[in-house]
């Protein structure tokens, strides 16, 4: 079994009622959303992915990435531990992330797609949600 981060363009502002049914919500992320794309691993490289993220995000300047790509109560109004994980960036946040190449991480199939996609979101100026089932 492996495991999938999608990534949507999705404008958070139009969540305007946030409750605890997630499943609604990734109904809602993929009905109105945008797909840009996904990363996947196995589930025996999961760990590996998740400190991937976490190299990333040290590197891009926000040590809290891999959090926030897997589990954003602030914005999704659901605050999970286990799978299906939403997350996501406001795109001012993503904005501010500098997400220049760095070899290590480019190394890397998920982080190297994760910074096409949040590119994306800086390019477009918006939102993006992430899935993690």
């Amino acid at each position: 079994m492996g495991y999938i981060m999608e990534v949507w363009g999705f404008g958070w502002d139009a969540v305007a009622e946030r409750g605890d049914d997630i499943d609604a919500l990734i109904d809602r992320i993929r009905r109105d959303g945008v797909f840009w794309g996904s990363a996947d691993h196995a589930s025996a490289s999961g760990d590996e992915f998740r400190a991937g993220l976490d190299a990333a995000g040290r590197a891009w300047g926000d040590p809290a990435l891999g959090d926030r790509l897997q589990n954003r109560p602030e914005l999704t109004g659901v605050d999970r531990d286990d799978y299906p994980l939403v997350g996501g960036y406001r795109a001012a946040e993503a904005a501010a992330l500098d997400l220049t190449p760095g070899p290590d991480l480019d190394d890397d199939p998920g982080v190297a797609t994760l910074r096409r996609l949040l590119r994306v979101a800086v390019r477009r100026g918006v939102d993006l949600a992430t899935v993690y089932t």
